[in-house]
């Protein structure tokens, strides 16, 4: 057995090229390999006297299993590769066999190789081969836990072994084709504690299928064949992938997957943004955003990301805007889609996008709506589905949005405070007491650089109002800049700018004005419904003298 830590090694030795060069196999069929055991028979013949005889290089038996990372490691059965004894009575003789096992062999189509027992764990029936290789195609693991009854699923392997080939008159060499078996997880099936133990399958399973993969309908693994009812068709059974994952990871073998396995945290709560959940252990939020939270998109291979929207939409308008791409990112589903209500004003589903998937949920808190998903590569998010379910079942929203600007916000007695713009050198910003401050920019205009430092301040129980801030190092033309943005001039003096933008339902009236700092060119920029717009208009026009005169 190789240890965990020889394992680590391993990996650092193939490095990161040959991870990316690893390719998963493009069909199951292309990973799923037959296994063929070769061995000594002994038949010890027990009466008045002992006789014992021997018959060397015999085909024990085969099975069928499948190959899981990159380096040629192969899964099957332990029973599959394990050597065995049985006792019959023969007259008044007791005659006992042995099948001694001397040699593993995994037959791929590009010819056979020897194969080394490098882990095995009987009480569970699994066993970890591997084989001389790099670079091969790999089947890559789905996520049992997240199976359902009525899934698709198709049975890879090698029943009854070369006997399947009927139509052949010399077999003895050959590699069978292999058996493809569709049927669906008729059920799952638990231990005496109460865990799963075995996924029940109505696909057709034989005796040599034991050790092959059972994979859903984008090819991921789902469990590995173990046996069927006796005398029975369409009950068979498989070992959860999940179970395969913990016992590899038990002996380290966990680290030459090509994904990393998920677990669930405890519930964090992000109290300035009305979010509680339980994230992944490795994710935490590092938005300075109020409304937007997102985890740190160089962190591991999944993305979350939450959004905190104001729409008259129901949920599934604003399902249609996020798997359409632009509204909340880039991501444009491709083909089917599934997602289903879970719960009062909760909506769980799942998308593709090319080797992108999509996990998301929204939750509709009347005219609040929290838009949140997990986003990574395909592999990634098939092997840790249940977990980022999970995730967004966990989710606890309150509402932001608790004292809407309903009328005019007197000036008189505003008390102005100062804030300092994020970044080095650059200045700071008067904004009147008692609204939330958050780092979000004005609006791109086309034709400028980025901002190089942002805020924006609320009403309290308001965020759909907002004087934003931009700041650049340098000078613009303020009156290019202003025109950059919007042809039709502002009321906010010279270079300023006023246009409307309809999103998610509500028009937004969006006006602003550049202004020449000793440190560079200010932004300042009031967004507000239309609806309210009247009501912000005259403290937008004292906070941008403010900020003319600070």
């Amino acid at each position: 057995m190789i240890k965990p830590v020889l394992i680590l090694a391993l990996v650092a030795l193939l490095g990161a090229s040959s991870l990316s060069a690893a390719q998963r196999a493009r069909s199951p069929a292309a990973a799923t390999v037959f296994i063929r055991v070769i061995g000594t028979i002994e038949v010890v013949t027990e009466g008045a006297f002992t006789e014992s005889k021997e018959t060397r290089d015999v085909e024990l038996g085969t099975g069928s299993g499948f190959i899981f990372t990159p380096y040629g490691h192969v899964l099957t059965n332990h029973h599959v590769v394990q050597g065995r004894s049985f006792t019959k009575r023969v007259g008044s003789r007791n005659v006992t066999v042995e099948l001694k096992v001397d040699r593993v062999e995994v037959v791929l189509p590009t010819g056979a190789f020897d194969a080394s027992i490098e882990l095995v764990d009987p009480d569970i029936d699994l066993a970890v081969l591997s084989i001389a290789g790099g670079d091969l195609p790999y089947l890559a693991f789905g996520d049992s836990e997240a199976t359902k009854p009525g899934e698709s699923v198709h049975v890879y392997g090698f029943p009854f072994g070369r006997r399947v080939e009927v139509g052949l008159t010399d077999v003895p060499d050959i590699l069978p084709q292999v058996s493809v078996t569709r049927g669906t997880v008729s059920a799952t099936r638990n231990d005496d504690a109460g865990n799963t133990a075995y996924l029940q399958t109505s696909a057709t399973v034989n005796p040599g299928n034991s050790g092959g993969p059972m994979v859903d309908e984008d090819g991921y693994v789902l469990g590995v064949v173990r046996l069927k009812l006796r005398d029975s068709d369409g009950i068979g059974f498989a070992i959860p992938v999940n179970t395969v994952k913990d016992f590899l990871t038990v002996s380290g073998y966990d680290q030459l997957l090509p994904v990393e396995r998920l677990k669930l945290g405890g519930e964090q709560t992000l109290r300035d943004k009305g979010l509680s959940l339980r994230l992944p252990e490795t994710l935490e939020d590092v938005s300075p955003m109020r409304l937007r939270a997102f985890s740190d998109p160089g962190q591991g291979a999944i993305l979350w990301t939450s959004d905190r929207v104001v729409t008259p939409w129901d949920l599934r308008s604003l399902e249609q805007a996020l798997l359409s791409g632009g509204t909340f990112g880039t991501f444009r589903a491709e083909g089917e889609r599934d997602s289903a209500a879970v719960a009062e004003g909760v909506l769980i589903g799942r998308a593709r996008s090319g080797d992108t998937r999509m996990v998301y949920a929204l939750f509709d808190r009347g005219a609040e709506k929290i838009v949140l998903r997990y986003e990574g590569h395909a592999d990634a998010v098939a092997f840790n589905r249940s977990v980022l379910e999970q995730s967004l079942r966990s989710v606890s929203a309150r509402p932001l949005l608790t004292s809407e600007v309903t009328r005019a916000l007197l000036v008189d007695g505003v008390l102005w405070e100062r804030r300092p713009l994020p970044a080095p050198s650059a200045p700071s910003i008067m904004v009147p007491g008692r609204f939330s401050v958050e780092v979000s920019a004005p609006f791109a205009c086309t034709g400028l650089p980025p901002v190089e430092s942002a805020m924006a301040a609320s009403p309290e129980g308001d965020f759909t109002v907002s004087l934003r801030v931009g700041w650049w190092a340098h000078s613009l033309d303020t009156s290019s800049a202003a025109t950059s943005c919007s042809q039709q001039a502002g009321g906010f003096g010279d270079a300023s700018y006023f246009y409307t933008i309809d999103w998610l339902g509500i028009r937004y009236a969006v006006e602003g004005v550049f202004i020449d700092d000793m440190r560079g060119t200010l932004q300042l920029e009031l967004v507000a419904p239309e609806s309210k717009q009247l009501f912000v208009r005259e403290l937008a026009l004292a906070w941008i003298a403010e900020n003319r005169q600070r």
